[in-house]
């Protein structure tokens, strides 16, 4: 058992390459100590009752009991029928704490089977440099406003088609872990704006009668949000003649209408790193099962004109982003936080001035995050302005064919929720701007899967007890069997019942089992000398 400590203490929390015997496993050498110290342990506890059964008939006792001790040494069954019978009664308190050792014996191997456990563990690996994409500046040094950048342009379609763009990181072994980082970033701000928005009814056709025409007028509404935008919304008309020759002038309204505000339309930079702000309003709905809605590319039209216009404002601004928790495991990306921070102008260390020139750049900080100056290229912040207001400057009505081209308003019809829409499409312009011309490389760590021995030190109460119990059960033999020189040394041997047989019995004549131990339950004897000073069993008569 010490044997056994010593080499579960060694392997506890190591890794296994630190077993040596690489053709032997640890659980083998356990099961191989334990197999042995068991065998050992049961040999000298059925030694140790063996002998105290000699010692056992110094008293008159039943002359099977001699057959329920020797049984008791043979193993488990034969210990479980004398813990039975004999109860820790007549002076047999010691040998029934072996035939309790041979019967707990059965557990010591599962339970030494369950003494090792191996687990995984990442640890650090040496030589391997992972790395992921960041940036604290926009800067591609040119001095053109409209220069296409399709990275950015891809990223925007690429989020209002509700594909997340792909953190871009490198990871060779599967499992990386980075610091906390912050980044130059795109956020956004959507807010619902129906109540605080106005509303201004303007007839752009009336039916003129005199024409001989009826029919509805058409009329445009114009939504003005509290940030200024404007969104031409065109309601249903029909315009015809009573002339069957003359076409009829329709129109079924808008579903979706997008714009942005004036100031963006016509490239005004922010000093305050707002990019563009932007309304949507959405007039659209699902037509009742009794409403002739006309035919679509599939039946009835899937939406219709709703003149309750729902209206959402958005703003998309430069911000810093700090990501938190960012790991790999198994070789996949686990989910990593996000948080967004304000920019703060930096006038001291802005170049844009009253010249206005191309290759000024504009400068944030950050609250909470020192030490870190934040760029923005002038150019660069124009062709992004541009970029967003082409894709959320927008107008559909229920006769768009969605396969003609992209459409950033049948997008958001498709998705039906354009805040998170706006949400993906900043996150996605984030990622890619982390891949941009001021892209760095932020070092991680880079971890390896080793396998690793644990002990599971519960497991070891059992076999340890019983070793302790076994010994205790020697020493306690060994002193009781002391006092009676003459079957020193006996134990389970059947020689000395050759020499030292019955006494004070004639005769029996039996030779089946059955009868023996029937007559041996009514035989009392005890180990004593007889009248020739021979050491038997000698017959006790009944009182």
């Amino acid at each position: 058992m010490v044997a056994i400590l010593i080499i579960l203490r060694y392997l506890h929390d190591q890794p296994l390459s630190k077993w040596a015997l690489n053709s032997v496993s640890p659980n083998a050498v356990i099961s191989i100590l334990v197999t042995t110290g068991k065998t050992s342990m049961l040999l000298a506890v059925a030694a140790g009752i063996g002998q105290l059964k000699w010692r056992h008939f110094q008293h008159v006792r039943p002359l099977n009991e001699l057959s329920i001790f020797d049984e008791a040494t043979r193993g488990p069954w034969g210990a479980l029928d004398f813990l039975y019978t004999m109860r820790a009664r007549n002076g047999t308190a010691t040998a029934t704490l072996g035939a309790f050792v041979i019967l707990l014996s059965l557990a010591m191997d599962p339970f030494s089977q369950q003494l090792i456990t191996f687990y995984t563990r990442n640890v650090p690996q040496d030589g391997v440099a992972p790395w992921l994409a960041t940036a604290t500046a926009y800067d591609h040094s040119h001095t053109v406003v409209g220069t296409d950048n399709v990275g950015f342009q891809s990223a925007i379609v690429t989020a209002l088609l509700g594909s997340p763009l792909p953190f871009t990181y490198v990871c060779t072994t599967g499992n990386c872990s980075w610091p906390d980082f912050d980044t130059l970033g795109i956020c956004n701000t959507c807010r619902n704006v129906t109540a605080d928005s106005t509303v201004e009814k303007f007839v752009l056709r009336a039916v003129d009668h005199s024409k001989d025409e009826n029919g509805t007028d058409a009329v445009a509404n114009v939504y003005t949000t509290p940030g200024g935008v404007l969104l031409n919304v065109s309601a249903p008309y029909q315009i015809n003649t009573t002339d069957d020759s003359l076409p009829f002038l329709i129109d079924e309204g808008s579903l979706i209408t997008g714009n942005v505000t004036e100031a963006a339309f016509n490239g005004a930079l922010s000093w305050n790193g707002s990019i563009i702000t932007f309304a949507v309003a959405n007039t659209s709905r699902t037509p009742d099962a009794s409403e002739p809605a006309g035919n679509g590319i599939n039946g009835r039209k899937t939406l219709v004109y709703n003149p309750a216009a729902d209206i959402l404002e958005c703003s998309i601004e430069w911000c810093a982003k700090s990501f938190r928790n960012v790991k790999v495991a198994n070789g996949s990306l686990n989910d990593y936080t996000v948080s967004s921070v304000p920019l703060t102008p930096d006038a001291a260390h802005s170049t844009l001035d009253d010249t206005f020139s191309l290759n000024s750049t504009l400068a944030f900080t950050a609250a909470g995050i020192p030490d870190t100056a934040f760029t923005v290229a002038v150019t660069d912040s124009f062709d992004v302005q541009g970029y967003l207001g082409a894709f959320f400057s927008f107008r559909v009505d229920p006769s768009v064919d969605s396969g003609l081209s992209f459409n950033t308003g049948l997008s958001l019809l498709t998705r039906q929720n354009t805040s998170a829409a706006v949400a993906a499409v900043a996150d996605a312009l984030t990622l890619q701007l982390l891949v941009g011309p001021n892209s760095t490389h932020h070092q991680g760590t880079a971890y390896t899967a080793v396998v690793y021995v644990g002990v599971r030190w519960l497991w070891i109460i059992l076999p340890a007890t019983l070793c302790v119990l076994g010994g205790l059960f020697l020493g306690l033999s060994l002193r009781l069997a002391g006092r009676h020189r003459a079957t020193f040394g006996w134990k389970s041997d059947v020689v000395p019942l050759m020499f030292h047989g019955l006494s004070g019995w004639g005769d029996l004549g039996v030779d089946d089992g059955r009868e023996m131990d029937a007559l041996a339950k009514g035989m009392r004897t005890r180990l004593a000398r007889d009248e020739g000073g021979e050491l038997k069993f000698v017959k006790v008569k009944e009182e």
